[in-house]
């Protein structure tokens, strides 16, 4: 037994007591009252508690809930930059930061890994604070000679297997990932793009079952990148016809709007309608955009 039992314990022995005793003088019994007060107060106490308990919800007067919630309301006034730098990305975190806890957060990230999203070094390259600035450029110059390493280690390994499908995509993914960083010169692009288009055109003699809906769409951007415009067109109209969903139409129509090809977009748009496919919001707004400014 606890402190608090007993002292019930006895209080209700003590009330029992007084009670046997004065049965016979009503006039004494208003005293019992008082008596059993510092009871009822522990009762009126721990029966919240016990119910609480008993239905496994949170105890509503558990210290660590009251502390949490005192700590939250001081959290909304007084947020520790600090902390939550860690735990959030380095576009949110940079609106709050000062320019040493930027730099912090950006040498971490890149000291961890160092591949990591375009939009992240964009976003620094583009900031205010000149030194963060300069660890991004520095950054981007090193993950561009990473990637085209990556590029050349699994060119070297596909063509010592060329029938490998493994390698091939090996390949394919690590040339998408140097376009994706799009660090490159305008000759060094066309070069990549070039690549790129020789590497589908090795997929679709492995078997044209290996090409799927994402490397139609890749390779159409990669023709119209290496300025054949017709054949980009044309193979994003086969995509129509063997992945009718609504990325291969987008795509298609993105590419006539890009050629500024009246006919080619409204055939395209028309075609799209007969389909009834169900076009996102996304696809609509797209649609909106291009069809206001095309053309």
């Amino acid at each position: 037994m606890n402190g608090v039992q007993i002292f019930l314990l006895v209080n209700s022995l003590a009330a029992g007591i007084y009670l046997l005793l004065n049965a016979h003088r009503p006039q004494r019994l208003l005293a019992l009252f008082f008596l059993i007060l510092p009871g009822l107060g522990f009762a009126f106490y721990f029966i919240p508690v016990l119910w609480f308990r008993f239905t496994q919800h949170h105890n509503l007067y558990d210290e660590s809930n009251v502390r949490l919630n005192l700590a939250q309301e001081d959290f909304a006034h007084d947020p520790d930059v600090a902390e939550e730098i860690n735990e959030v990305s380095f576009h949110e975190a940079a609106r709050v930061a000062s320019s040493q806890e930027k730099r912090s957060l950006l040498m971490g990230i890149l000291r961890h890994d160092l591949l990591q999203s375009p939009d992240l070094l964009q976003s620094a390259l583009d900031d205010d604070d000149t030194e963060t600035a300069h660890y991004a450029a520095s950054a981007s110059l090193e993950i561009n000679r990473r990637l085209k390493n990556s590029v050349q280690e699994q060119e070297a390994l596909h063509y010592a297997e060329p029938a490998n499908l493994e390698t091939l995509r090996s390949l394919l993914d690590a040339v998408a990932r140097l376009l994706e960083f799009s660090l490159l010169t305008e000759r060094e692009t066309y070069f990549y793009r070039s690549k790129q288009n020789d590497l589908y055109h090795q997929l679709e003699q492995l078997g044209s079952d290996f090409v799927s809906e994402t490397d139609a769409i890749s390779w159409s951007e990669a023709l119209l990148a290496i300025k054949r415009p017709h054949d980009a067109l044309a193979k994003a109209v086969a995509a129509n016809t063997r992945f009718p969903s609504e990325a291969t139409w987008l795509n298609r129509l993105k590419l006539a709007y890009q050629l500024r090809d009246r006919v080619a977009f409204e055939t395209a748009l028309d075609e799209f309608l007969q389909t009834r496919l169900v076009v996102s919001e996304k696809g609509l707004n797209l649609i909106r955009f291009w069809k206001e400014r095309s053309l």
